[in-house]
Protein backbone atom coordinates (compact mmCIF):
# COMPACT_ATOMS: atom_id res chain seq x y z
CA UNK A 1 0.00 0.00 0.00
CA UNK A 2 1.54 3.08 -0.68
CA UNK A 3 0.78 4.82 2.34
CA UNK A 4 1.24 2.68 5.32
CA UNK A 5 -1.89 2.99 7.46
CA UNK A 6 -3.13 1.30 10.48
CA UNK A 7 -7.21 1.12 11.46
CA UNK A 8 -8.39 2.23 8.11
CA UNK A 9 -11.95 1.54 6.56
CA UNK A 10 -12.45 -1.27 3.68
CA UNK A 11 -14.63 -2.98 1.50
CA UNK A 12 -14.74 -3.98 -1.94
CA UNK A 13 -16.72 -2.91 -4.64
CA UNK A 14 -16.53 -4.44 -8.33
CA UNK A 15 -13.54 -6.74 -7.75
CA UNK A 16 -11.40 -3.41 -6.49
CA UNK A 17 -10.38 -2.54 -2.77
CA UNK A 18 -10.77 0.57 -1.10
CA UNK A 19 -8.96 1.47 1.74
CA UNK A 20 -10.13 4.53 3.33
CA UNK A 21 -8.78 6.68 6.32
CA UNK A 22 -6.64 5.33 8.93
CA UNK A 23 -3.82 6.76 11.00
CA UNK A 24 -0.78 7.42 9.38
CA UNK A 25 2.28 8.00 10.71
CA UNK A 26 2.65 10.54 14.13
CA UNK A 27 -0.39 9.05 14.78
CA UNK A 28 -2.54 11.61 12.43
CA UNK A 29 -5.67 10.33 11.00
CA UNK A 30 -6.19 10.64 7.52
CA UNK A 31 -8.53 11.00 4.43
CA UNK A 32 -7.11 9.26 1.76
CA UNK A 33 -8.78 6.91 0.02
CA UNK A 34 -6.40 4.36 -1.96
CA UNK A 35 -7.86 1.91 -4.76
CA UNK A 36 -6.08 -1.59 -5.25
CA UNK A 37 -6.92 -3.37 -8.23
CA UNK A 38 -5.73 -7.38 -7.10
CA UNK A 39 -5.76 -8.20 -11.17
CA UNK A 40 -3.01 -5.59 -12.05
CA UNK A 41 -1.67 -5.40 -8.79
CA UNK A 42 -1.50 -1.61 -8.63
CA UNK A 43 -3.00 1.33 -6.74
CA UNK A 44 -4.24 4.63 -7.55
CA UNK A 45 -5.78 7.63 -5.74
CA UNK A 46 -9.47 8.48 -5.12
CA UNK A 47 -10.98 11.04 -3.96
CA UNK A 48 -10.22 11.89 -0.34
CA UNK A 49 -13.15 11.61 1.89
CA UNK A 50 -14.22 14.97 3.71
CA UNK A 51 -13.14 14.42 7.10
CA UNK A 52 -9.89 13.14 8.68
CA UNK A 53 -10.71 9.57 10.32
CA UNK A 54 -9.70 6.67 11.64
CA UNK A 55 -11.76 3.96 13.29
CA UNK A 56 -14.47 4.19 11.07
CA UNK A 57 -16.69 1.57 9.00
CA UNK A 58 -17.25 0.87 5.10
CA UNK A 59 -19.57 -1.21 3.30
CA UNK A 60 -20.44 -1.52 -0.49
CA UNK A 61 -23.89 -1.68 -0.93
CA UNK A 62 -25.89 -0.62 -4.57
CA UNK A 63 -23.14 -0.05 -6.41
CA UNK A 64 -21.76 2.63 -3.84
CA UNK A 65 -19.55 2.66 -0.53
CA UNK A 66 -20.70 3.72 3.08
CA UNK A 67 -18.83 5.12 5.61
CA UNK A 68 -19.85 5.94 9.12
CA UNK A 69 -17.84 7.11 12.52
CA UNK A 70 -14.67 7.12 13.90
CA UNK A 71 -12.63 9.10 15.43
CA UNK A 72 -10.51 12.30 14.60
CA UNK A 73 -7.67 12.44 16.98
CA UNK A 74 -5.57 9.91 18.76
CA UNK A 75 -6.58 11.82 22.34
CA UNK A 76 -10.19 10.99 21.87
CA UNK A 77 -9.64 7.41 21.04
CA UNK A 78 -7.61 6.89 23.98
CA UNK A 79 -10.31 8.51 26.21
CA UNK A 80 -12.70 6.10 24.00
CA UNK A 81 -14.72 9.30 23.21
CA UNK A 82 -15.82 8.95 19.89
CA UNK A 83 -17.26 12.34 18.31
CA UNK A 84 -17.62 11.41 14.69
CA UNK A 85 -21.44 10.24 14.01
CA UNK A 86 -20.95 11.40 9.80
CA UNK A 87 -22.39 9.30 7.40
CA UNK A 88 -20.34 9.85 4.01
CA UNK A 89 -21.34 7.38 0.47
CA UNK A 90 -18.77 7.12 -2.27
CA UNK A 91 -19.72 7.14 -5.99
CA UNK A 92 -17.22 5.20 -8.09
CA UNK A 93 -18.39 6.41 -10.95
CA UNK A 94 -17.73 10.08 -10.41
CA UNK A 95 -15.21 9.64 -7.59
CA UNK A 96 -17.37 11.79 -4.89
CA UNK A 97 -18.04 11.68 -1.60
CA UNK A 98 -21.73 12.98 -0.54
CA UNK A 99 -22.93 13.54 2.92
CA UNK A 100 -25.57 10.91 4.36
CA UNK A 101 -27.81 10.87 7.15
CA UNK A 102 -25.95 10.96 10.48
CA UNK A 103 -25.66 7.88 12.80
CA UNK A 104 -27.79 8.72 15.86
CA UNK A 105 -24.78 9.27 18.24
CA UNK A 106 -21.16 9.14 17.43
CA UNK A 107 -19.72 5.80 17.21
CA UNK A 108 -15.87 4.23 16.56
CA UNK A 109 -13.91 1.09 16.81
CA UNK A 110 -17.10 -0.59 15.92
CA UNK A 111 -17.84 -2.90 12.92
CA UNK A 112 -20.95 -3.01 9.88
CA UNK A 113 -21.90 -5.61 7.89
CA UNK A 114 -24.89 -5.80 5.09
CA UNK A 115 -27.79 -8.21 4.85
CA UNK A 116 -30.26 -7.57 2.56
CA UNK A 117 -29.87 -3.85 1.10
CA UNK A 118 -29.51 -3.07 5.23
CA UNK A 119 -26.28 -1.84 7.30
CA UNK A 120 -25.67 -2.86 10.37
CA UNK A 121 -23.96 -1.66 13.25
CA UNK A 122 -22.65 -3.82 16.10
CA UNK A 123 -20.05 -2.81 19.05
CA UNK A 124 -17.50 -0.19 19.37
CA UNK A 125 -17.16 2.83 21.92
CA UNK A 126 -19.32 4.74 23.06
CA UNK A 127 -22.39 4.53 25.46
CA UNK A 128 -24.14 2.83 22.68
CA UNK A 129 -21.65 -0.01 22.53
CA UNK A 130 -24.60 -2.82 22.92
CA UNK A 131 -26.91 -1.62 20.72
CA UNK A 132 -28.04 -2.47 17.38
CA UNK A 133 -28.32 0.58 14.63
CA UNK A 134 -29.34 0.21 11.32
CA UNK A 135 -29.15 1.85 8.23
CA UNK A 136 -31.62 2.03 5.19
CA UNK A 137 -29.98 3.45 1.58
CA UNK A 138 -33.50 3.78 0.63
CA UNK A 139 -34.23 6.16 2.77
CA UNK A 140 -31.37 7.24 3.87
CA UNK A 141 -33.02 6.56 7.72
CA UNK A 142 -31.45 4.94 10.80
CA UNK A 143 -33.89 2.62 12.67
CA UNK A 144 -32.48 2.23 16.46
CA UNK A 145 -36.00 0.58 17.83
CA UNK A 146 -34.09 -2.90 18.23
CA UNK A 147 -34.11 -4.29 21.37
CA UNK A 148 -31.85 -7.10 21.01
CA UNK A 149 -28.64 -5.92 23.11
CA UNK A 150 -25.11 -7.41 21.92
CA UNK A 151 -24.40 -9.82 25.40
CA UNK A 152 -21.18 -8.84 25.75
CA UNK A 153 -19.67 -4.97 25.47
CA UNK A 154 -17.18 -4.72 23.58
CA UNK A 155 -15.03 -2.56 21.14
CA UNK A 156 -12.36 -2.95 18.46
CA UNK A 157 -14.22 -5.98 17.43
CA UNK A 158 -14.72 -7.95 14.04
CA UNK A 159 -17.98 -9.02 12.52
CA UNK A 160 -19.21 -11.01 9.26
CA UNK A 161 -22.42 -11.70 7.51
CA UNK A 162 -22.95 -15.56 6.82
CA UNK A 163 -26.50 -16.71 6.11
CA UNK A 164 -28.61 -13.90 6.46
CA UNK A 165 -26.39 -13.97 10.30
CA UNK A 166 -24.56 -11.31 11.63
CA UNK A 167 -21.39 -13.21 13.59
CA UNK A 168 -19.44 -11.15 16.14
CA UNK A 169 -15.93 -12.19 17.07
CA UNK A 170 -13.18 -10.77 19.99
CA UNK A 171 -12.58 -7.26 20.96
CA UNK A 172 -12.07 -5.57 24.42
CA UNK A 173 -13.68 -3.49 26.88
CA UNK A 174 -11.14 -1.27 29.27
CA UNK A 175 -8.25 -2.39 27.60
CA UNK A 176 -9.03 -5.88 28.43
CA UNK A 177 -9.18 -9.17 25.34
CA UNK A 178 -12.56 -11.15 25.39
CA UNK A 179 -12.94 -14.14 23.22
CA UNK A 180 -16.46 -13.40 23.15
CA UNK A 181 -18.64 -15.11 19.88
CA UNK A 182 -22.14 -14.42 19.77
CA UNK A 183 -24.42 -14.52 16.30
CA UNK A 184 -27.24 -12.00 15.74
CA UNK A 185 -30.52 -12.69 13.75
CA UNK A 186 -31.59 -9.72 12.09
CA UNK A 187 -35.39 -11.07 11.58
CA UNK A 188 -35.71 -12.10 14.97
CA UNK A 189 -33.59 -9.22 16.59
CA UNK A 190 -31.82 -11.99 19.18
CA UNK A 191 -28.44 -12.47 20.21
CA UNK A 192 -27.07 -16.40 20.41
CA UNK A 193 -23.73 -17.39 22.29
CA UNK A 194 -21.55 -19.55 20.72
CA UNK A 195 -18.03 -21.20 21.27
CA UNK A 196 -15.73 -18.59 22.30
CA UNK A 197 -12.86 -17.53 20.03
CA UNK A 198 -9.58 -19.95 21.36
CA UNK A 199 -7.29 -16.79 21.71
CA UNK A 200 -8.84 -13.61 23.02
CA UNK A 201 -7.93 -10.86 21.10
CA UNK A 202 -9.17 -7.25 19.37
CA UNK A 203 -8.22 -5.66 16.53
CA UNK A 204 -8.01 -8.32 14.07
CA UNK A 205 -9.33 -9.55 10.96
CA UNK A 206 -12.40 -11.77 9.96
CA UNK A 207 -13.42 -13.28 6.45
CA UNK A 208 -15.74 -15.66 5.36
CA UNK A 209 -14.02 -18.59 3.25
CA UNK A 210 -16.13 -21.78 1.91
CA UNK A 211 -19.20 -21.38 4.53
CA UNK A 212 -16.16 -20.93 7.57
CA UNK A 213 -15.50 -18.05 9.40
CA UNK A 214 -11.94 -17.31 9.63
CA UNK A 215 -10.25 -15.09 12.11
CA UNK A 216 -6.56 -13.98 11.81
CA UNK A 217 -3.93 -11.14 14.05
CA UNK A 218 -5.21 -8.74 16.11
CA UNK A 219 -3.60 -7.57 19.31
CA UNK A 220 -3.31 -7.51 23.29
CA UNK A 221 -3.46 -4.11 24.40
CA UNK A 222 -2.13 -5.02 28.34
CA UNK A 223 1.04 -7.35 26.85
CA UNK A 224 1.77 -5.01 23.84
CA UNK A 225 1.99 -7.86 21.92
CA UNK A 226 0.34 -8.91 18.29
CA UNK A 227 -0.90 -11.77 17.33
CA UNK A 228 -0.32 -14.17 13.91
CA UNK A 229 -2.67 -16.87 15.55
CA UNK A 230 -5.14 -17.92 12.61
CA UNK A 231 -8.56 -19.21 13.65
CA UNK A 232 -11.89 -20.71 11.94
CA UNK A 233 -14.95 -21.15 13.14
CA UNK A 234 -17.79 -23.96 11.71
CA UNK A 235 -21.22 -23.05 12.25
CA UNK A 236 -21.98 -26.89 11.34
CA UNK A 237 -20.19 -28.44 14.33
CA UNK A 238 -19.61 -24.87 16.73
CA UNK A 239 -15.90 -25.84 16.87
CA UNK A 240 -12.63 -23.75 16.35
CA UNK A 241 -9.72 -25.45 14.31
CA UNK A 242 -6.22 -23.90 14.55
CA UNK A 243 -5.06 -23.16 10.58
CA UNK A 244 -1.99 -21.75 9.01
CA UNK A 245 -0.54 -18.54 11.02
CA UNK A 246 -0.49 -15.36 9.06
CA UNK A 247 3.46 -14.52 7.85
CA UNK A 248 3.84 -11.28 9.35
CA UNK A 249 2.56 -10.76 13.60
CA UNK A 250 -0.20 -7.12 12.68
CA UNK A 251 -3.32 -5.97 13.67
CA UNK A 252 -5.56 -3.13 12.68
CA UNK A 253 -5.79 -4.68 9.35
CA UNK A 254 -7.89 -3.96 6.32
CA UNK A 255 -9.10 -7.53 5.40
CA UNK A 256 -10.92 -8.43 1.96
CA UNK A 257 -11.98 -11.36 0.20
CA UNK A 258 -11.44 -10.90 -3.59
CA UNK A 259 -11.97 -13.91 -6.00
CA UNK A 260 -12.19 -16.81 -2.85
CA UNK A 261 -8.92 -15.33 -1.98
CA UNK A 262 -8.43 -13.41 1.56
CA UNK A 263 -6.14 -10.24 1.56
CA UNK A 264 -4.90 -8.51 4.71
CA UNK A 265 -3.52 -4.89 4.36
CA UNK A 266 -1.31 -2.85 6.10
CA UNK A 267 -1.82 -1.99 9.69
CA UNK A 268 0.83 -2.47 12.04
CA UNK A 269 3.58 -4.80 13.52
CA UNK A 270 3.02 -2.75 16.93
CA UNK A 271 0.38 -2.91 19.66
CA UNK A 272 -0.57 0.01 22.10
CA UNK A 273 2.09 2.42 22.19
CA UNK A 274 4.38 1.06 19.88
CA UNK A 275 1.51 0.80 17.07
CA UNK A 276 2.67 3.79 15.43
CA UNK A 277 6.31 2.55 15.22
CA UNK A 278 5.37 -0.19 13.43
CA UNK A 279 3.03 0.89 10.42
CA UNK A 280 3.27 -1.16 7.57
CA UNK A 281 1.96 -1.16 3.95
CA UNK A 282 2.46 -5.05 3.33
CA UNK A 283 -0.31 -7.74 1.36
CA UNK A 284 -0.37 -10.91 2.09
CA UNK A 285 -2.71 -14.02 1.16
CA UNK A 286 -4.20 -16.85 1.99
CA UNK A 287 -5.91 -19.25 0.18
CA UNK A 288 -8.01 -21.48 1.38
CA UNK A 289 -7.56 -25.14 -0.31
CA UNK A 290 -10.78 -27.34 -0.82
CA UNK A 291 -13.65 -27.35 2.25
CA UNK A 292 -11.40 -24.64 4.15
Amino acid sequence: MPEARLEPAFAVLDGRVYVVGGMKAGWLASNMTQIYDPLSDRWETGAPVPVDVHHATLSALGGYLYLVGGYDDMGKMMRAEPDISQGWRYDPDGDTWTRIADMPAPRAAHAMVEINGLLYIVGGTGENARSVWVYDPASDSWDTSRRGLMPTMREHLAAAALDGQIYVVGGRWNNVNTGAFEKYDPASDTWTTLADMPTPRSTMSVAVLNGRIHVVGGEDMVTACTHVAHEVYDPASDTWTALAAMPTSRQGMASVVVGGQWYLIGGSVGSARFANRGLTGLIEIFSPGAGV
